[in-house]
């Protein structure tokens, strides 16, 4: 379904119906499983983070502050940071308050200062300022749960587990390849699975296809190395080729120049500070709905209604005036401008 604002931009319209949901995978064979990891290693034989860092303590900050955040968002508030507190001592003596301005950029950016800050105070105090390489110890930081914890020892320290966020968690349900009603499910289905050896470029494997290729709104299954291998019955196909547009009509140039320039001056909010699970509110403060994911220049939003249950619209990026505290404030201007100018509704 698709969304406007109302030129108040207190109401939002529905556009279209709910697509269908895609039928479920059924789980792949071993062998199966082994054709579909090894197309993607045959185009990224040695897969990297997409996470700037240089140290397991760096790495571990990075990942700490990319909870509900793009990896693209944390790049461009880490490396201030890292300049000036590259290790635990420094980190913690540099306090909340010291990080907060470097990470305001961040979602939810006034914890995960809190809990920067004392997570490097108990390496110091409990590691000798020394990121350790066993679970419990890193789970016991503040701010770290088994995901994080499992990326840090994958990433930083060599060791074969499965860090499933929600690009490797709908991977696995819908290829096929481990499915399971909940992320410990999934993580126990691929580490049983996944041959040891090759379990570590696996994580980033499955990461880094399902945020580029196996998108969640639209798996792009046409350009897909591994399709052949997966079991998603509903693939996608190549998008129709688009017939050139036609030459505007005389007697519209003018106007058609007045909404491109009038359009244009709207500033356009920066997709990689918007995230998933991010709080969409109005320019009233109302809830709107919640950030499923951003393709392109649009927003896929779940809009929550206690009768109907989650529905699924879409808004373009320059209804957003700004993203702030992990919240998208929609721009009440944009949105009556989309209604009065008939742009295409997107999606």
């Amino acid at each position: 379904m698709l969304l406007s604002l109302s030129p108040s931009g207190s109401k939002l319209r529905a556009m279209t119906v709910l697509a269908r949901p895609a039928r479920p995978a059924k789980p792949m064979t071993r062998e199966r499983v082994r054709g579909f990891l090894a197309a993607l290693a045959s185009t990224n034989p040695e897969p990297e983070s997409d996470l700037d860092f240089g140290t397991p303590f760096t790495l571990l900050v990075a990942v700490v502050l990319s909870a509900q955040t793009t990896d693209a968002a944390v790049n461009k508030a880490t490396p201030a940071l890292f300049a000036v507190a590259p290790d635990p001592a420094a980190m913690a003596a540099l306090g909340a308050e010291g990080i907060g301005p470097y990470i305001r950029s961040i979602g939810l950016w006034q914890g995960k200062a809190r809990n920067v800050a004392e997570l490097a105070r108990l390496l110091v105090e409990r590691h000798g300022g020394v990121v350790p390489s066993e679970r419990e110890a890193l789970e016991a930081l503040p701010g770290v749960g088994r995901k994080t914890a499992n990326v840090v020892l994958n990433v930083a320290f060599g060791q074969a587990t499965m860090a499933v966020d929600t690009h490797v968690f709908r991977l696995g349900n819908r290829t096929g390849i481990a499915p399971g009603k909940d992320v410990r499910v999934v993580e126990d289905g691929l580490v049983r699975r996944i041959p040891r050896e090759i379990l570590g470029r696996s994580h980033h494997w499955l990461i880094l296809h399902g945020r580029y290729v196996c998108k969640a709104r639209a798996p792009e299954c046409w350009r897909c190395v591994a399709a052949e291998w997966c079991n998603f019955p509903d693939k996608t196909p190549a998008p129709a080729v688009k017939p050139p547009r036609k030459a505007a009509e005389p007697g519209r140039a003018g106007r058609v120049r007045a909404v491109s320039q009038t359009r244009s001056s709207i500033p356009m909010a920066d997709p990689s500070a918007i995230a998933e699970h991010m709080e969409i509110v109005g320019s009233d403060g109302l809830h709107v709905g919640t950030v499923d994911h951003v393709d392109g220049q649009r927003i896929k939003l779940t809009k929550t209604d206690p009768e109907a249950g989650g529905e699924h619209h879409f808004l373009h990026l320059d209804c957003v005036e700004k993203v702030e505290e992990g919240k998208v404030v929609l721009n009440r201007l944009a949105a009556q401008a989309q209604d009065e100018w008939g742009v295409e509704q997107v999606g």
